[in-house]
């Protein structure tokens, strides 16, 4: 099957990635193919805090919030209400959701390429330095950490990280 338009639609072509991606690395499919995976400390502030959605989730939906994504509710929200004393229900859902899609995915990507890969570099990261801008409120969020490994700083990035971010 070949990719092209047919009737203005896209034709999506099944043979791009013909296994699910977790199983085709972890069965050696890039076996040979250096890694470096990683995720912010904030991963979804960006799409809440800006928006004003992180105030809107309060106590009483909560526990819905996290069950319509399929997430446990109890354990999870056991465990993250510990690790986040006085946590907003807003920031609780917000580092859940950063959390399943964004860390967890990662760390699955991880451990399936160490199981099976025969190169000698993977670089794994957690990023944490939390941007100064707009007083604070955006944290470590989503691409926060990608000027930094790539070394582009100051290359249009003053808006989201300040004039002088860390190096």
């Amino acid at each position: 099957m070949g990719g092209g338009v047919s009737r203005g639609q896209p034709v999506i072509d099944v043979d791009v990635i013909p296994a699910h991606l977790l199983h085709g690395i972890s069965t050696g499919a890039a076996a040979n193919i250096d890694l470096m995976v990683g995720t912010a400390s904030d991963e979804r502030w960006l799409f809440m805090v800006p928006n004003g959605v992180v105030g809107q989730i309060t106590q009483a939906i909560l526990p819905g919030a996290i069950a319509a994504r399929g997430i446990p509710v109890d354990a999870v929200l056991a465990t993250f209400r510990a690790t986040r004393p006085g946590a907003s229900a807003g920031d609780l859902l917000t580092a859940i959701m950063g959390d399943w899609y964004f860390r967890i995915p990662a760390m699955r990507l991880a451990d399936a390429h160490a199981a099976s890969a025969a190169t000698l570099f993977m670089y794994v990261y957690a990023f944490a330095w939390r941007s100064p801008q707009f007083i604070g409120t955006l944290g470590a969020y989503h691409g926060i950490e990608n000027p930094f490994v790539f070394d582009t700083l100051g290359h249009g990035t003053e808006l989201l990280l300040g004039k002088t971010p860390m190096q």
